[in-house]
């Protein structure tokens, strides 16, 4: 029942933004995108609602927010970095917790915009047309073969490899050396931001040289494709906000590193880089 009133609820605003949109001279076209907006992948009722809107003027959308008056009542509207290229969005939070985001691209750039590998494989995932005044999806097809790279395309080189390697034990010991300055904060950021970031592309790597094909990325249903055993250790990797158990968790994300990073290795037939674990590692244990 709730995700039938959720996606009612969704439907109203699309419903809205539909009658608003062919009402402006400003909307050329609008495409959902995202779970709303594919068949394969069922949205549930924590889905957010993705609209790419098309626009005269891109700038109409993003440097005011009296538009969304036409779509109804919301509780705070601000703009972000998209993932779709060179773009932004204003992401809109709707009476009711319903969240809703309009990536705005400029009409008069759709054949560049078009070509942009990013923008092609997030079409290609599945869309639905809301407003096409001009044609522009017509006779257009985007699929998840011509855009998708190939596994291979998505590991990395042994120069790229060895220089992630590298970065994490470096900050290991910066994340430390924080620590032991008493910077709390900072010493939990590199901890559990940084190095974390760092560990999620080795784990990515890691699903890939598994055999795992369906990985989404910054981390999207990990708990689907990530190894077992990284799920199982991840729950140790975390800190509290207090200098000890920061400590264990710092060893505990370098003991996860360090051996889905060899398994890694020897998939790909790369040299680990051991003597910056080593070193690293000796002196972590030492001060920690």
């Amino acid at each position: 029942m709730m995700i039938k009133d959720k996606t009612e609820k969704y439907d109203s605003i699309t419903d809205r933004f539909i009658k608003f949109g062919e009402e402006s001279d400003h909307v050329r076209s609008a495409v959902v995108i995202g779970s709303r907006g594919r068949e394969d992948i069922e949205a549930d009722e924590w889905s957010d609602l993705d609209i790419v809107i098309f626009a005269e003027d891109v700038d109409l959308f993003l440097s005011n927010e009296g538009w969304l008056e036409n779509l109804g009542e919301y509780w705070l509207t601000f703009l972000e970095d998209t993932p779709i290229g060179d773009t932004k969005e204003r992401r809109v939070l709707f009476e009711g917790a319903l969240d809703v985001d309009f990536a705005v691209l400029s009409s008069g750039d759709f054949d560049k915009v078009k070509e942009n590998h990013e923008i092609r494989s997030t079409l290609s995932k599945g869309y639905k047309v809301l407003i096409d005044k001009d044609g522009l999806f017509d006779d257009i097809e985007f699929t998840q073969d011509e855009t998708s790279r190939s596994e291979e395309d998505k590991l990395p080189s042994q120069s790229e490899f060895d220089n992630l390697v590298k970065d994490f034990w470096y900050h290991t010991l910066w994340s430390a050396k924080k620590l032991f300055r008493g910077e709390i904060w900072i010493a939990k950021s590199g901890v559990d931001g940084y190095l974390k970031s760092k560990l999620l592309r080795m784990i990515e790597w890691h699903a890939i040289v598994k055999g795992e094909e369906d990985i989404r990325e910054e981390g999207r249903f990990l708990e689907s494709w990530a190894d077992h055993r990284v799920i199982d250790d991840l729950e140790k990797c975390f800190s509290h906000y207090e200098e000890e158990d920061i400590k264990r968790a710092l060893k505990k994300t370098m003991e996860l590193f360090r051996w889905i990073t060899k398994e890694v290795s020897d998939e790909l037939g790369y040299g680990y880089p051991s003597n910056a674990d080593e070193r690293c590692t000796e002196w972590v244990e030492e001060k920690v």
